[in-house]
């Protein structure tokens, strides 16, 4: 499916959609129908001092420019763009998960007992990584192996900052090119719970 990315500019505000041209096209015909106030309403940071009411759009002059701090509105409102992207994935087609000397993907992940979706990522993360050697490992195979083992799909890019943030078992610097950490490997190679033989 084909991308698309919009830069949009006004004053000091800056507003990027990117994700499915389907997507990026809906979003930015909602901003042109409904104005930017939409968009500011969403974020309860961006007050008036007196009695805690939200701005209005900002309608900057030459002279006059919004007084709301531009830098944070705008992580905002590229945080809010991307969580709406992240939900749509692909499968990715040509990934293997079932080696002819290796162990499949669904044996590796059925050797232990993953629990929530820390323990899920890391798990995947590992064998992509550790087994099947792969490099550049995106998203996008992360939700082909959610698919493969049968696992309700989260919010993945979120699910994987949250490993990053409250376990520190996978590197999420670069979505695109995911890394297991040191961390992650201990967990998987000496802590993690593995199911009893039957």
């Amino acid at each position: 499916m084909s991308e698309l990315k919009i830069k949009l500019r006004y004053g000091d505000f800056k507003i990027e959609l990117e994700g499915e041209k389907e997507t990026v096209q809906s979003e930015f015909k909602s901003i042109r129908e409904n104005g930017l106030g939409k968009i500011f309403d969403s974020f309860p940071e961006v007050k008036t001092a007196e009695k805690g009411q939200k701005t209005k759009t900002p309608n900057p002059t030459k002279s006059e420019k919004p007084k709301t701090e531009s830098k944070k509105t705008e992580s905002k409102i590229r945080t809010k763009k991307r969580s709406t992207n992240s939900k749509s994935y692909r499968l990715v087609s040509d990934l293997n998960l079932r080696p002819k000397d290796e162990k499949s993907l669904e044996e590796f992940y059925n050797e232990y007992s993953v629990g929530n979706n820390f323990e899920r990522n890391i798990t995947i993360l590992y064998y992509l990584r550790r087994v099947l050697k792969l490099e550049g490992i995106g998203i996008n195979h992360i939700y082909t192996c959610y698919k493969k083992v049968g696992a309700k799909i989260p919010n993945i890019y979120q699910s994987l900052a949250d490993t990053k943030n409250r376990k520190g078992w996978i590197d999420t610097t670069n979505m695109d090119d995911l890394k297991v950490t040191v961390q992650g490997e201990n967990y998987i190679e000496h802590e993690a719970e593995k199911k009893e033989a039957e």
